[in-house]
């Protein structure tokens, strides 16, 4: 786990720290205030701030790179791992799929709210898919990074792994 964290928020200023934590603290006052739950309102923070480091970590904090790269053929990372034996590829793919989890596990909080689809599955994958696909888009044209479909694939697989950690627990609670 150590090793994910480092590796993760390792481009990340040090001071990006403490203001995304005075951040999540204000947040949860605000969504405190208008009624909701405690445990709603840092539920709904902690998504906040743990997306805003996940862009730091994937676009911001990178360096820009002279054109912008992409690839859009599904699953190559997978052709270029398996053939020549890339750990270094697979160990991409795993961290793309954990580090959506945490955002997969607390978007049905946020979501609670949102009725204009009914199905919470199908809420949760919209939304998980639609912030991995800003995080690809944002390193096309920021050029801090390869926008692949590979990527939103991965982050949307993590995110569904999140929710269904999510519905575990809240099966068991009930």
């Amino acid at each position: 786990m150590i090793t994910y964290v480092n590796t993760l928020f390792r481009d990340i200023p040090w001071y990006v720290f403490p203001l995304s934590l005075m951040a999540c603290a204000l947040l949860a006052l605000y969504f405190y205030k208008r009624k909701d739950l405690l445990t709603d309102a840092i539920k709904k923070s902690a998504l906040f701030e743990y997306y805003f480091l996940a862009l730091c970590s994937t676009v911001f904090c990178r360096p820009v790179r002279p054109e912008m790269e992409y690839m859009l053929t599904p699953f190559w990372k997978y052709w270029i791992a398996f053939r020549f034996y890339n750990m270094f590829g697979l160990w991409e793919i795993v961290m793309n799929i954990i580090l959506f989890v945490p955002i997969g596990f607390l978007a049905p909080t946020l979501l609670k709210t949102a009725r204009i689809i009914k199905n919470e599955f199908v809420r949760v994958l919209l939304f998980c898919m639609s912030l991995s696909l800003t995080v690809e888009l944002l390193q096309l044209v920021l050029k801090r990074g390869m926008c692949e479909t590979d990527d939103l694939t991965h982050n949307t697989l993590g995110a569904l792994i999140g929710y269904g950690v999510y519905r575990l627990v809240n099966r068991n609670r009930k």
